[in-house]
């Protein structure tokens, strides 16, 4: 993990530097079928960054609420890889969680701002995306409207 002080979040403990932690039952508020491809053709393929799984269960316990994983890994034949083949989806290294208000985003925003969580961000109408991807543009935020 390359951003300094990342390892020091608040609240939240320590996330692994080279992604060799895959005990799941350290995560308390996601399961792994949470994050498989959702294509229907692949049956579920698996394939998400455990570091981006811990962040998320961070972010939802500082949260104190549910979040739902709306898209996590994204296989090969996913339709939206097909149209977007550099997402950070096709290599497990990002998640789209419904946030369906504004009061919403701004509140996970806020927690993952605070907290040095997520440095690549996109906001839609009713969703968050958040990723992990250092091998693309730090410290961003986008939105996907018209």
């Amino acid at each position: 993990m390359s951003q300094e002080g990342w390892k020091e979040v608040n609240n939240v403990g320590e996330f692994p530097d080279d992604g060799s932690i895959h005990d799941w039952s350290v995560v308390k508020h996601f399961k792994s079928s949470e994050f498989s491809c959702k294509c229907g053709k692949c049956h579920g393929r698996y394939g998400i960054n455990f570091d981006l799984v811990l962040r998320l269960d961070a972010l939802r316990q500082l949260y104190g609420r549910p979040i739902k994983v709306n898209s996590g890994y994204r296989c090969d034949e996913h339709p939206e890889t097909l149209r977007r083949p550099t997402s950070s989806h096709t290599i497990g290294e990002a998640v789209d969680i419904e946030a369906k208000t504004s009061a919403t985003r701004f509140r996970l925003l806020q927690l993952v701002f605070n907290n040095h969580l997520f440095t690549r961000i996109g906001i839609g109408e009713n969703y968050l995306h958040l990723d992990i991807d250092e091998e693309k543009t730090q410290d961003v935020a986008w939105d996907y409207y018209g």
